[in-house]
């Protein structure tokens, strides 16, 4: 199964147009797919969240973590969880789960929305 386009579906029909997305630890390709903009510069998963890249790209990741909650993203999308106990605690706290499924390697994939709108 085609993982990423079945998440994009799952978004389009529970998107309104201006809701911000974050994809964190996931496939990117996912926002050309929904003609949205990420809201961080670090697009590729593995630039934010491992740490050859954040020592090799001098990433300030607690800073730029602060910088996507602060675009409030109305939809998070999440691969197992994330590196970043300040983001997962947020999901935790701010959003809901409204879909699971399981990527091509069978990992669990969420979609999380933000609980205020």
């Amino acid at each position: 199964p085609d993982v990423p386009a079945q998440m994009a579906r799952e978004i389009k029909k529970r998107q309104d147009p201006g809701d911000v997305l974050y994809l964190g630890n996931y496939h990117p390709i996912i926002y050309f797919m929904l003609g949205k903009k990420s809201p961080t510069p670090y697009i590729h998963r593995g630039l934010l969240w491992t740490e050859e890249h954040l020592f090799a790209l001098n990433i300030d990741q607690a800073k730029e973590v602060g910088r996507i909650l602060a675009s409030k993203p109305d939809w998070v999308v999440v691969q197992d969880s994330l590196f970043s106990p300040k983001l997962n605690d947020e999901i935790r706290t701010r959003y809901r789960r409204v879909s699971k499924m399981k990527t091509e390697k069978g990992h669990d994939l969420y979609l999380y929305q933000r609980n205020v709108r």
